[in-house]
């Protein structure tokens, strides 16, 4: 863990600190992990948003209709 006020936060500022902190444990653990947050900016998710919506993208629509159809069983 990295600690707060750390040579390392303040090195690098509070949000390096948690992707470190976040990376490091997702990576060691037994089925590797890490969180979408850290994959994208602003612009990146932007992008992603719009791509979901094309017609080629269909598995958000496919799983939400699963689920619609399916969520009182």
């Amino acid at each position: 863990m990295i600690e707060p006020g750390s040579a390392l936060e303040r090195a690098e500022g509070p949000g390096t600190a948690r992707f470190l902190e976040e990376a490091v444990a997702g990576l060691s653990a037994a089925r590797k992990a890490m969180s979408p947050k850290w994959l994208y900016d602003e612009a990146g998710s932007q992008i992603y948003e719009r791509i979901t919506e094309v017609p080629e993208y269909y598995p958000t629509r496919t799983e939400i209709a699963l689920l619609e159809a399916r969520a009182t069983e």
